[in-house]
């Protein structure tokens, strides 16, 4: 998510968008690849604790499928925000499989919610990348990550400030 955006920048909109999304449906109805439901920002299985419990486990759950929470939450967003309507970018590459079919869900999920308008923007992996992530040109990103070694610093540092990596320019100097 571009935090830039004004509409992205208010948490209960982020909310909306989290709770539109049915994980389960997307996983085993739409990617159909082995894909599992994530909980949080960091999948399970990726580390366990020195007493051997999964991260993931000890961390709790953040996420979950709720689509009338997800609309009450948006409905009183854009009433505080004196809008009708917002209209989001879902920036994706038609040169990574599965990530077209993914944008295409994420496309219909949000489209159900009454007051989100979606827009797909449709490049390539690297013109993604490079040039729209890079430059701040994106609403949503449909990407991924792979851990590089089994920590959760792995996905973590993502979101820091300083990190390069971090397109969507989130920052909190707590968590920094």
């Amino acid at each position: 998510m571009n935090f830039k955006n004004k509409d992205l920048a208010n948490l209960n909109v982020r909310k909306a968008i989290s709770y539109a999304i049915n994980r389960k449906v997307l996983c085993e109805n739409v990617l159909k690849d082995g894909s599992q439901v994530v909980k949080g920002f960091i999948p399970s299985g990726l580390a366990t604790s020195s007493c051997g419990v999964d991260f993931r486990k000890d961390s709790g759950d953040f996420t979950s499928y709720d689509k009338a929470q997800a609309q009450d939450l948006l409905d009183e967003e854009l009433k505080e925000l004196g809008k009708s309507e917002i209209t989001l970018r879902i920036t994706y590459g038609t040169d990574e499989s599965p990530m077209d079919v993914f944008s295409t869900y994420l496309q219909n999920a949000l489209s159900k919610l009454d007051g989100i308008k979606v827009e797909m923007v449709a490049t390539t992996k690297q013109d993604r990348i490079y040039n729209k992530q890079k430059n701040g040109d994106f609403d949503l990103a449909v990407t991924r990550w792979g851990p590089d070694y089994g920590d959760p610093t792995t996905y973590l540092t993502i979101a820091l400030s300083t990190n390069s990596n971090n397109y969507g320019k989130w920052s909190n100097s707590e968590y920094d």
